[in-house]
This record gives structure tokens, C-alpha cells and sequence, in this order.
């Protein structure tokens, strides 16, 4: 099972903006997941595009008729079978980027996606059968993921940078311009 977080349109780091919701049906004991704007689109997740079969999905949680915040979800997005989209989730690819480009992002639209109620995280807070909401003791936890996830970012940033300076600093180390003259052949030494 291929897991990722997902960034949205409409947020920057604004995460109580979120438009996507997820409204629970006691009936059915069910979530029903939905992007009902086109900013609402979460984009960028790696792995999306082709390759991933579930999601950690941040919406908000409506229950009750009470809206209870931002709530991580977890959704399967494509069949186990066939790896087709499941019904309702649309599925589809940014294309190339700048930089990371080994990375497959994509983006995805959900329209009146259904889920198992125990799909919802719930180590913090809970949504019970009959729909009653328990809020978790530290309402701080549910950032900390978010946290963690930029964190480890910069991480890999400062990495890649770190490849990229050692690279530049051996090149201008050997590089040497002069002035070309017809009929001229220049040696060059590598010093490292």
C-alpha cells in the first residue's frame, strides 16, 4: 500500500481554510469525501499521478451538522486490480516541474467519495457510531504531522543543495576560460 499527504490549491499553510469536507452519514456509518471547489483540488501529492493506491487526506469534518475542523483521512484512490480510479475520485498528472521530477505528483477531485467510518483517523479524536464527535485532549496534535512532514522537506532540500554546491565548487575549481585563438589545443588538468 502506497500512502501520501496531500497539499490543496486554496491553502498555503492556511490548513483552517481547508474546503474539502468529510461529512459523516450515521445511517450508513460512512464518510462522504468531497472537493466542492475547483481550489479545493489537492495537488501535488507525490505519487498520485500513477502510482499510488491510497491517500492521507486532510478535510474537514462535519458531523452532526457541526463542522469540527481539519481531520486526517485515510482513502484508497485507485482498484487493487485493475489500478483504475474508484468512482467519484478524479485522478490527474501536473506534469513536469522545475525540480523533483523523479517524483510523480498529480492532483485529485472527490465527488461524494464514500468511506468506512474507522477510515478516519482517530488516535486523537474520535466520531462514534451515532456520530458524536470526542475532540482530543491536545487539540495541537493533528498539526503535528503537517510539522513533521515540512521538517523532513528541509532535510532533503539541504541534501540536494549540499550535492548541488559540492558539484559547483569542483567545477569552477577546473573550468578555465581563455580566449580561443585558431589553431590553439588547451590541456586541462583536473586538480581534484
Amino acid at each position: 500500500m502506497d500512502i501520501r499527504i496531500l497539499l490543496v490549491l486554496e491553502l498555503g499553510t492556511f490548513i483552517r481554510g481547508l474546503e474539502t469536507t468529510a461529512t459523516y452519514d450515521p445511517k450508513t456509518r460512512e464518510f462522504i469525501l468531497n472537493t466542492p471547489t475547483l481550489t479545493a483540488t489537492k495537488w501535488w501529492p507525490g505519487g498520485l499521478a500513477k502510482t499510488a493506491t491510497h491517500a492521507a487526506v486532510m478535510a474537514q469534518l462535519w458531523t452532526q451538522n457541526k463542522c469540527y475542523g481539519p481531520h486526517l483521512f485515510i482513502l484508497q484512490v485507485r482498484s487493487l486490480e485493475d489500478h483504475t480510479p474508484l468512482p467519484g475520485i478524479t485522478l490527474g498528472d501536473i506534469g513536469d516541474k522545475f525540480g523533483y521530477n523523479s517524483i510523480d505528483n498529480g492532483s485529485m477531485q472527490l465527488n461524494n467519495v464514500r468511506i468506512p467510518r474507522d477510515q478516519m483517523l482517530m488516535r486523537h479524536s474520535k466520531v462514534t457510531l451515532d456520530g458524536t464527535y470526542i475532540p482530543p485532549k491536545n487539540p495541537r496534535l493533528a498539526y503535528g504531522a503537517m510539522t513533521l512532514y515540512r521538517c523532513q522537506i528541509l532535510i532533503i532540500c539541504s541534501g540536494y543543495l549540499a550535492r548541488a554546491s559540492t558539484i559547483a565548487v569542483r567545477y569552477s575549481a577546473i573550468r578555465r576560460q581563455t580566449e580561443t585563438k585558431p589553431g590553439c589545443r588547451t590541456y586541462f588538468h583536473t586538480l581534484l
